[in-house]
């Protein structure tokens, strides 16, 4: 039976994406990406043999919540200057509560998508929504994928893009 290794986990902010809580995990021979939505569990399994690439792009949600975010925090504070006592205690715990969003996003950084394609299909993997969780994961499929698969020379990947490229010429 074999043993799985915790890689990464992401938490959707507030509860606001499809799946609250996503993990990876890794043993020997595999990859499995734990999808938890409330009271059930989705269990995505890859074999590392058949791995062909991994692709990662980045996302623009990671400057689209800092804006949103900086200018509610912004407006609020603008608000504590009405001088009235009701509205300036209204506006900072407005303030307070569009802050903490805004130094999360912060803090976690960057997000990403990645998707790893198989000769059967493309599967993204949701759990490595941050830059931080993409090289932790990269660096530990590197480790276990090379014994698995081997390492192809210079020579062997420019013949098969000259290759591909042959194949999409003809067509």
């Amino acid at each position: 039976m074999s043993k799985f290794h915790f890689i990464c986990k992401h938490r959707s902010f507030f509860g606001l994406s499809i799946a609250l809580n996503q993990s990876l995990y890794f043993s020997e021979s595999s990859l499995v990406e734990v999808s938890v939505q409330t009271y059930s569990e989705e269990y995505k399994k890859i074999e590392l043999e058949n791995i062909q690439v991994i692709i990662t792009k980045p996302t623009k949600s990671f400057g689209i919540k800092l804006t949103i975010y900086a200018i509610l925090t912004m407006l609020m504070l603008l608000g504590l200057l009405s001088g009235d006592t009701v509205g300036v205690t209204i506006f900072t715990v407005l303030s307070i509560i569009f802050a903490i969003p805004f130094i999360m996003t912060l803090i976690h950084g960057r997000t990403c998508e990645v998707h790893v394609i198989t000769a059967v299909g493309d599967y993204p993997l949701r759990s490595i929504g941050t830059y931080k969780n993409y090289f932790k994961f990269i660096e530990t499929i590197k480790r276990i994928i090379l014994p698995i698969q081997g390492t192809i020379s210079a020579e062997e990947i420019q013949n098969n893009i000259e290759e591909y490229r042959s194949i999409q010429s003809r067509t």
